[in-house]
């Protein structure tokens, strides 16, 4: 399924249909567990150089219903932010929620995909500020071993 998906990508010269690099997203991340595939498919589809305004590389199509193309950029974010969370990037994080805050007008639910991703980074974040705070409790052991006392 996922070489026939390609190839239906490949046929799409102007990247008008944003559909199969979705499922091939999709596929990558849930099915072959291929993150950073999924990373580099997700990227095809959503704007994130912090130079461009833009959220959305992708193009709403005349056979589209109304509105629809928002509920798909936010369906194509919440599976990067899966992605970004599962390779423990935080910088693409960052961004992202920079952008996302920036471009409330062109997301259906602005908010919570803001509260998402900054739940996210919260949780990416957490692990660092507890490997520092160990590491400020054992110090002082290591400088009052010194001492010649042995700790029990």
């Amino acid at each position: 399924m996922r070489y026939m998906t390609a190839q239906l990508c490949q046929l799409d010269k102007r990247n008008w249909h944003h559909k199969p690099k979705y499922l091939l997203a999709w596929l990558d991340f849930h099915v072959f567990g291929d993150f950073e595939s999924a990373k580099g498919e997700l990227y095809s589809l959503i704007q994130m150089r912090s130079t461009t305004k833009q959220l959305a590389s992708f193009y709403k199509t005349e056979f589209e219903s109304p509105g629809k193309h928002y509920l798909y950029l936010e369906k194509y974010i919440r599976l990067l932010v899966l992605v970004l969370r599962n390779l423990k990037d935080r910088d693409d994080l960052q961004v992202l929620y920079k952008k996302v805050a920036k471009g409330e007008a062109s997301l259906f639910n602005s908010h919570e995909l803001s509260m998402l991703i900054k739940d996210t980074l919260e949780e990416l974040l957490e692990p660092a500020t507890e490997a520092k705070s160990g590491q400020e409790e054992v110090a002082p052991l290591v400088a009052d071993d010194s001492s010649g006392a042995r700790l029990s």
